[in-house]
């Protein structure tokens, strides 16, 4: 799924998520909805503090060991 026809699931009747609404013109109302919110908060999200740097590579490490993001700066 990507744009310009991103996927959409209903997780409560469908929790695998098997089914894509996002073709289907009965939601296409919900798809514009939720595209118009991800383009608010794109618009009002900031950079990252450690953009491209080292940092980056320990987040990316903390989240590929522990699955989860986690705190990954050291106190020096």
């Amino acid at each position: 799924c990507e744009l310009p026809h991103p996927c959409l699931f209903n997780i409560t009747a469908d929790p695998l998520e098997q089914h894509d609404l996002g073709r289907d013109s009965a939601y296409s109302a919900v798809v514009q909805t939720m595209l118009a919110r991800v383009g608010t908060l794109r618009n009002d999200s900031t950079a990252s503090l450690f953009p491209g740097g080292h940092y980056e590579g320990l987040a990316c490490a903390s989240l590929n060991r522990t699955g989860a993001w986690a705190p990954w700066v050291k106190n020096e």
